[in-house]
């Protein structure tokens, strides 16, 4: 089993707010599979920053965190709850704008 870490920011532009982070927690179960490979899911939420924290069973960290992008990310598209935010960049990642 793997933590695997993904970070969600506000849009900029948008007015600054904070996601409750259990109503997160529940609409990303929603999109979860219950008896898939994520076994636990934790938020830390701030004012236009949210730290998603999901224990998945896979083969590697690498697809654990995979996994779990495709998870938020399916999320940022189809609940409204999320409207705005976008999955935050890697630590060091070269390719994407802050």
């Amino acid at each position: 089993m793997y933590l695997a870490i993904i970070g969600l920011v506000l849009d900029s532009g948008l007015p600054e707010q904070q996601l409750d982070a259990q109503l997160l927690i529940d609409a990303l179960w929603a999109g979860a599979d219950r008896d898939g490979p994520v076994e636990h899911i934790s938020a830390v939420t701030g004012p236009g920053d949210v730290d998603v924290g999901f224990y998945i069973r896979a083969g590697s960290q690498a697809e654990a965190e995979q996994m779990a992008r495709d998870l938020l990310e399916h999320a940022t598209l189809t609940v409204p709850l999320l409207r705005g935010w976008r999955i935050r960049p890697p630590p060091g990642d070269r390719n994407s704008n802050p």
